[in-house]
């Protein structure tokens, strides 16, 4: 079985958008998220928030792909066993 590794932002995370994109400061759950750039090679590691988006589905009913290095925890969602 694969062990998948939790990002530091992961889906079911509450999250404010912070980056310059024109939702910022905005409230969202993230309901995807996947990495930039697939590699062939895909290991277990935490990625860097340069390496992957998350689609986030915003207050305001708007959904968007965003760069994980614009986003801010809210509240982390709990993990499941």
């Amino acid at each position: 079985m694969k062990h998948v590794h939790r990002q530091e932002f992961d889906i079911g995370d509450l999250v404010q958008i912070t980056g310059p994109v024109g939702a910022r400061g905005e409230v969202g759950l993230i309901t995807n998220k996947k990495r930039m750039i697939d590699f062939p090679r895909v290991e277990d590691y935490a990625w860097h928030k340069d390496e992957y988006h998350c689609f986030i589905k915003l207050t305001t009913g708007e959904a968007s792909w965003i760069r994980a290095k614009f986003l801010r925890i809210i509240h982390r969602a709990e993990k499941k066993h």
